[in-house]
């Protein structure tokens, strides 16, 4: 009789549970979908940053293209140097520059990519050039193309390169007079025919480093070396600025008397110890020993017109005009530098060789230089023309001439071939380069031991 009763209490509890699990599996399945639903809108969220921040990117690629399009077009031409190696050098290594300003090893690629090229940039100045390779792909802040106001690249020479001069003084090495008559005027000529420039500055620095309190000479020997006369080691500078003007002058004179650079205004400043690395101005707490600052700087601009009388009055070296007197004909030989045409002694210009009674030695054994370099000069001549230009007149009422030989110069080949040398107190250091090459082929008289002809003069009173 309870049977009954039982199984419908057990019936009833069945159909309980199952209910309750019913509940339970719908309010999960309701929590799971509204789990689904609140990620879906988190991915959609994250898929729309996502998609704005692929936009971006491509933007930013689109007008990165563009900017290192233009860019590529205006190298060489209207960035500067280093500024535009760093530009170069993240587009190779796909760096970004904002991304390296602060890494220490990047610092160090840069620093030895630079100086692998030739530049010569302190770790200090990093962060300002890696700033403007910034700005530049921020803003697209790239140099225009050039129109008539853009100013040419500058041309350094610094100590730190090989091109030094002997300590305190505006003495050039001869490794820098080599320089200053072949690689320097080629990368001034393409500057002249790329930015039409017609002046060339010629500017010197120097270190804070004192000058010992010598006297200076300068207010009564600059001006002659300007006009060709004297030599720059003579020049005795008592600071800094004298020293950075003396440099700039002797520069100047090897430039002007290159053939090459005659038609153009060559004009020496001093920017002394007041201008630091990267154009900053020295805040005279930084003496020492630098040669980064010991530099010349070649900076080359358009004469306006109101400078138009600069190529007028600019310094220059005493030179023929047009109507300068010409002496030509087949010539007889005094010496390695004195030629006779026409009965007129001429004492060749710029170049000084040993005197008829001076004698050389080679191995300890006398040497007859004098008379080789004499047969030397006959043999080049040749019994052909010789064309000689009046320059001047020295103190024996000589002309004093250049003079060419089927088309070449005569002082240029005997100082090359080391029978004659430069005379930097009349030449400027002229045939300086030439006298280098011919040092170091031990050419001519360069073979053995002589003495200087000036100062075997000096010593007998002549």
């Amino acid at each position: 009789m309870t049977m009954p009763l039982t199984i419908g209490r057990e019936t009833n509890s069945y159909r309980q549970g199952l209910v309750l699990g019913l509940t339970m599996a719908e309010t999960m399945l309701l929590l799971v979908f509204c789990l689904l639903l609140a990620a879906a809108a988190v991915f959609a969220r994250e898929r729309q940053k996502l998609d704005e921040s692929a936009a971006l990117a491509q933007r930013l690629q689109e007008e990165n293209d563009r900017l290192t399009e233009s860019r590529r077009a205006s190298l060489k031409k209207d960035i500067p140097d280093d500024w535009q190696h760093l530009v170069l050098w993240f587009e190779k290594k796909g760096v970004s520059p904002k991304d390296a300003q602060n890494a220490v090893d990047t610092m160090a690629e840069i620093d030895k990519a630079l100086r692998a090229d030739g530049h010569e940039v302190a770790p200090a100045q990093y962060p300002g050039l890696i700033q403007e390779s910034v700005q530049a792909q921020v803003t697209g802040a790239l140099p225009r193309s050039k129109g008539a106001h853009d100013w040419p690249p500058m041309i350094p020479l610094s100590e730190a390169k090989g091109y030094h001069f002997e300590t305190g003084s505006a003495a050039l090495s001869p490794s820098f007079r080599v320089a200053l008559s072949d690689e320097v005027p080629e990368k001034i000529l393409k500057i002249v025919e790329e930015y039409k420039v017609n002046v060339i500055e010629v500017i010197g620095h120097t270190d804070e480093q004192p000058i010992a309190e010598w006297p200076s000479n300068l207010d009564k020997l600059l001006v002659p070396l300007l006009r060709g006369r004297g030599a720059a080691g003579e020049l005795v500078p008592a600071d800094n600025a004298g020293l950075g003007l003396v440099r700039a002058v002797s520069v100047a004179n090897v430039l002007r008397n290159n053939p090459r650079l005659s038609g153009y205004t060559i004009l020496p400043y001093s920017a002394a110890q007041l201008i630091d690395l990267g154009d900053v101005l020295s805040d005279g707490a930084s003496a020492g020993d630098v040669k980064e600052r010991r530099r010349i700087e070649i900076r080359l601009r358009r004469a306006d017109s109101s400078s138009a009388a600069v190529k007028q009055t600019a310094v220059k070296p005493q030179s023929s005009g047009p109507s300068a007197r010409i002496i030509a004909g087949r010539a007889s030989i005094i010496d390695a530098d004195t030629i006779e045409i026409h009965g007129e002694r001429i004492r060749i210009w710029g170049i000084d060789s040993v005197e008829g009674r001076q004698t050389c030695r080679i191995g300890g054994q006398v040497w007859r230089c004098a008379q080789d370099a004499a047969f030397a000069i006959d043999a080049h001549l040749q019994g052909q023309t010789v064309s000689c230009t009046e320059r001047d007149r020295d103190q024996y009422g000589r002309v004093v001439a250049m003079c060419t030989v089927r088309g070449g110069d005569v002082g240029a080949w005997l100082v090359r071939q080391g029978f004659a040398l430069d005379y930097p107190r009349y030449s400027g250091d002229r045939y300086a380069s030439e006298q280098a090459k011919a040092k170091a082929e031990k050419r001519g008289l360069w073979r053995g031991e002589f003495e200087l002809p000036w100062e075997w003069r000096r010593k007998r009173g002549q």
